[in-house]
């Protein structure tokens, strides 16, 4: 099995180098691959602040990752409810946060549009806003 960088999720996802992209594709393709959480978060801030995509291509995109049969993803079940509050308006990194926290009472922040957001899709664990 091999580790996949956001490097090479971006160019299969964007197909928008015509050496790298194609190569991406081919190591996919043809090795048992594992994608960590790391990697899905920074994929998302690459699509995000350098292509400038939007939230339902990214979803698209992310949701393309996860469903290659030669992909391994990381935390499946937290991944997967981190890109699934992602497609209803939280931030990814504030939603992998989230997802990651299955069985805590509640998350805890200073960042009151994390709370909001969590809070308007009923996400659990309660995210909990401390004032300053």
């Amino acid at each position: 099995m091999i580790s996949l960088d956001t490097s090479i999720l971006v160019r299969y996802v964007t197909k928008d180098h015509p050496r790298l992209s194609p190569l991406a594709l081919e190591i996919i393709a043809n090795n048992a691959c594992f994608v960590s959480k790391a990697a899905l978060m920074e994929m998302v801030f690459t699509l995000e602040s350098v292509y400038r995509k939007s939230r339902e291509e990214i979803v698209t995109a992310l949701r393309t990752v996860f469903g290659l049969t030669t992909v391994r993803i990381e935390s499946q079940g937290a991944s997967a409810h981190a890109i699934s509050c992602y497609a209803d308006g939280m931030d990814f990194g504030d939603a992998m946060i989230l997802a990651s926290s299955a069985g805590a009472d509640k998350v805890a922040t200073f960042d009151r549009d994390f709370q909001r957001r969590a809070s308007r899709i009923a996400a659990t664990p309660r995210v909990e806003h401390f004032k300053v």
